[in-house]
């Protein structure tokens, strides 16, 4: 995979090319000033030159997984969300700092579609999938507790491209269909997404912190 690094001027900082990573899904910023690279067989994190920290590789179970989605947690670890073919999955792993697996989650039926991750104030881990119900593609929302236990799960009548926080504590969710905003609250027994009656938004793809 090929990596470019500019800077706000769009002045060319540094180039590299890292083989034997296949494509890049998804890079995020970290905390500390690295970069962590999600790609097609693997996680690895670069200093600020593009050199390479560490590597991880990420194979699912029960078939060769298709990483989607990152999320850098709270504690420096990681949340990475997967597609397998083979059984029509999505699985969700959560990580330490060193991208060494603390546990895991399978989650299916599932379409090879849009994913979402987020994590809130308290460490529970959000995830938003397509799943497939008697002919149709509804997405689905998951809330995950610290250690992985399951808080919530709801089926939502649009796509959901994108998720964040909010002050409040919910947590914003934005997509295509009827009503591109829902309003999902993750406390451990609190109620399911709530659409608010003045979004009618359609074709929202993307959220900053709410």
């Amino acid at each position: 995979l090929g990596l470019l690094r500019i800077d706000g001027q769009g002045v060319e900082h540094w180039r590299k090319v890292h083989e034997g990573h296949g494509a890049t899904r998804a890079v995020r910023r970290l905390r500390d000033g690295s970069l962590a690279v999600l790609a097609r067989y693997g996680l690895f994190a670069l200093d600020e030159e593009g050199e390479i920290l560490w590597e991880r590789r990420l194979v699912t179970q029960g078939g060769a997984g298709d990483p989607l989605d990152l999320l850098e947690a709270g504690d420096g670890g990681f949340i990475v969300a997967s597609y397998a073919s083979e059984g029509a999955s999505v699985l969700v792993r959560r990580t330490d700092r060193e991208a060494r697996v603390l546990w895991q989650r399978t989650f299916r039926p599932a379409a090879e579609a849009p994913v979402a991750l987020a994590e809130d104030a308290e460490g529970r881990t959000v995830l938003a999938y397509t799943t497939v119900l008697g002919g149709i593609q509804p997405t689905r929302l998951v809330g995950l507790d610290p250690g992985g236990s399951v808080l919530l799960e709801e089926d939502l009548a649009a796509a959901v491209w994108d998720m964040a926080p909010t002050r409040a504590g919910g947590l914003a969710v934005t997509g295509t269909g009827d009503g591109g905003l829902y309003l999902a609250n993750l406390s451990p027994t609190g109620s399911g997404p709530q659409l608010p009656g003045d979004c009618n938004q359609d074709g929202a793809f993307n959220l900053s912190d709410a």
